[in-house]
């Protein structure tokens, strides 16, 4: 990601501060360890561990409204991303954040896992969300 930012002229860090099989909860609870003191945009995937682990839709959305207003809170641009069949559009909506959905059919895209991307899948994401996160950019250049 943060290469193809820079070949479009953009001086951006990214940094995942991704946990595997975290959940909404767990990263409100790391959140002042993982948000870096002047992050200007974090993009959000949670929700399908959360299901995993027993949470209910509800559960899922509180907690991503909770995170993202916490994020909001802060002055942080938001990128939410649904995963698969996870659609968290309302939510973003709602919260005044973009959203952007990571579908790829299963096989070629994906990791010997089955349920994450390979490094081909990770590509075709990172491309289709470069222009949500340019839109953030400017939008946080104008803060």
């Amino acid at each position: 990601m943060q290469a193809q930012l820079r070949k479009k002229g953009y001086d951006a860090v990214v940094a995942n501060e991704g946990v595997n099989g975290d959940t909404i909860a767990g990263a409100l609870r790391r959140f002042d360890m993982a948000i870096a003191p002047g992050t200007n945009i974090a993009i959000v995937e949670f929700g399908t561990n959360d299901l995993r682990s027993g949470a209910s839709m509800n559960t899922v959305r509180a907690r991503l409204t909770e995170l993202i207003r916490t994020l909001r809170a802060r002055g942080i641009e938001i990128l939410v991303v649904g995963l698969g069949r996870l659609d968290l559009s309302d939510v973003a909506r709602e919260n005044g954040a973009l959203y952007a959905q990571w579908s790829l059919p299963s096989g070629q895209y994906r990791a010997r896992d089955g349920q994450h991307f390979n490094a081909e899948g990770y590509k075709i994401v990172v491309e289709r969300m470069l222009p949500q996160l340019e839109t953030l950019l400017v939008r946080a250049a104008h803060k």
